[in-house]
C-alpha cells in the first residue's frame, strides 16, 4: 500500500516538473542539451510536455496499482520504467529535431 501511493506522489511530482518547465522556461534543465545549439523556448516547451506526459501516464499506473492494492507490483514497476525511459528518449529526440537553432 505505501509503495503504490510513493507512486502516486512520484507522478505528482512530475506533473508539477513539467508545469514548472513550461511555465518558467527552463530547458537549460535538459540534460544534454546545448543552449548554443537549441532554442530555449522550444526547448523548454517540449521538454515541458514531455514531463507532464509522464507525471501523468506514472499518476495512472500508480492509481491502478493503488486499486489492485500492490498485486502484480512487477509489471508495475516494468511500466514505470519503460514509461520513463520511451518519454525522455522520445522527448529528447524531439528536441534534437524541432529547436534547433538555424
Amino acid at each position: 500500500m505505501i509503495s503504490s501511493s510513493i507512486v502516486l506522489l512520484v507522478g505528482l511530482l512530475g506533473v508539477m516538473l513539467g508545469i514548472t518547465i513550461r511555465k518558467y522556461k527552463m530547458g537549460y534543465l535538459v540534460r544534454g542539451i546545448d543552449l548554443e545549439k537549441y532554442d530555449n523556448d522550444k526547448t523548454s516547451q517540449i521538454m515541458g510536455n514531455f514531463t507532464l506526459l509522464c507525471g501523468i501516464c506514472i499518476t495512472i499506473i500508480g492509481s491502478i496499482s493503488f486499486i489492485l492494492n500492490g498485486e502484480c507490483k512487477e509489471i508495475i514497476g516494468i511500466s514505470i520504467v519503460l514509461v520513463a525511459t520511451l518519454t525522455s528518449l522520445a522527448g529528447n529526440f524531439k528536441v534534437k529535431r524541432y529547436a534547433r537553432i538555424e
